[in-house]
Formats: C-alpha cells, sequence, structure tokens
C-alpha cells in the first residue's frame, strides 16, 4: 500500500472507526495528503484492485451513496450507526451499507425485506436498463476495453458500477470494444434506445 494511502487508512480507522475507499471521499476529506485528484484517485483504486487491505482487521462493507457511482468500498471496526457516521463525516447521504460478503455469495440470515432489498440493489448495479427494449442485445463486460485487473471498471461514472459480475451480460453506455474486436461500435451506437432513457434507481423504483 502506498504511504500516502496507507496514512488515509489508518488515520481514518483511528479517528472516526471506518474508511471509505473511493477517491473522491478521500481527496475531498483528507486534502492535506492529495492535493491532486488524480494522485488520489491513482492511489486508491491501486489499493482496492490489488486487494491490499485484505490484511487488515476492521470489518468489510460496501455502502451505496447518493452522487456516486457503484458499491462504494469500505472498512469499518463496528456498524453501529455506520451510514450515520458516514454522512457527518463525508457529507454524502448514505442510501445502504451491507456487508461485502453479500456480493461474494455468502449466505447469511435474512429477512424477506432485506433479501429483496439485495435483489433490487442488484438490479439497479447490474442491468440499471432492463426495463428498456434495445434492438442490439448486451455484451459482456469482459469484451470492454475499460475492464481492467481484478475486473475493475475504469469507467464506472458512466457504467454505474466499479466492479462489475464477470459472468453478467450488460447494455452500458461506456462500453468500448477490445481493439481486436470485429465490432467497433460502442455502447452508444449498440444502444441509442438508453441515451436519454432513465436507468432503474437502486431503491428498485424508476425516477
Amino acid at each position: 500500500m502506498s504511504t500516502k494511502a496507507m496514512k488515509y487508512v489508518h488515520e481514518s480507522l483511528a479517528a472516526t472507526g471506518f474508511v471509505v475507499m473511493h477517491h473522491e471521499i478521500a481527496a475531498t476529506v483528507r486534502p492535506d495528503i492529495w492535493g491532486d485528484g488524480m494522485e488520489c484517485r491513482k492511489d486508491i483504486h491501486a489499493q482496492t484492485t490489488r486487494n491490499a487491505l485484505g490484511g487488515l482487521k476492521p470489518l468489510r462493507y460496501r455502502a451505496i451513496l447518493r452522487g456516486i457511482q457503484g458499491a462504494v468500498p469500505l472498512l469499518a471496526r463496528s456498524p453501529k450507526q455506520l451510514a450515520e457516521r458516514i454522512e457527518l463525516i463525508t457529507g454524502f447521504q448514505v442510501d445502504e451499507v451491507f456487508p461485502e460478503s453479500e456480493l461474494e455469495g455468502i449466505p447469511e440470515p435474512m429477512s424477506n425485506e432485506r433479501l429483496a432489498a439485495i435483489a433490487r440493489r442488484k438490479v439497479s448495479l447490474q442491468n440499471p436498463f432492463d426495463h428498456i427494449k434495445t434492438a442490439n442485445g448486451p455484451r459482456s463486460c469482459s469484451t470492454c476495453s475499460h475492464i481492467a485487473a481484478g475486473h475493475r471498471c475504469m469507467n464506472d461514472k458512466v457504467s454505474g458500477i466499479d466492479y462489475p459480475p464477470a459472468n453478467v451480460d450488460r447494455r452500458c453506455l461506456g462500453y468500448a470494444p477490445l481493439w481486436n474486436s470485429h465490432d467497433k461500435r460502442n455502447g452508444h451506437a449498440l444502444w441509442p434506445e438508453l441515451i436519454n432513457a432513465t436507468p432503474i434507481l437502486n431503491t428498485g423504483e424508476q425516477s
């Protein structure tokens, strides 16, 4: 882990009991560490992609934050009032906080309401335009040039998901085919029906 990223993680855990691993939040709450937003993005992305946080003891969570695409990774020493603490420190409204284990398919005892919320979130993150019909079918994220090591999407501001599942096909306006692809059409050319469409929100409702 880089010196700056390590400083951010350990000082955040010591001061607040949690740390949000997202470059926009890191640069906002700790401008004393990163004066350059691009440097912060590179540092934070490197740590999450390489799983450099695996040796740390705090519990691992994901959060849905208003204004930030995808499920943001975070570490916390305690889940108690975690959403409220995140809002207080970062200024971002929290729609949902859930254990990262839910993304890994580890079964946990959950209520019907919780299961429904998870199902709605999966629709939102994986297929936000599931309710829109298009002439062309979906594509695998593995065939997109924006996918980096660890199946990280480098165009997550458009795609809406930072780590898309490898086995789920999507229709994404940020799609860009690999250089050796026979079909050179990008997301706008493949799915023009989505350009002005309203995606399904993570609540499972449409705005």
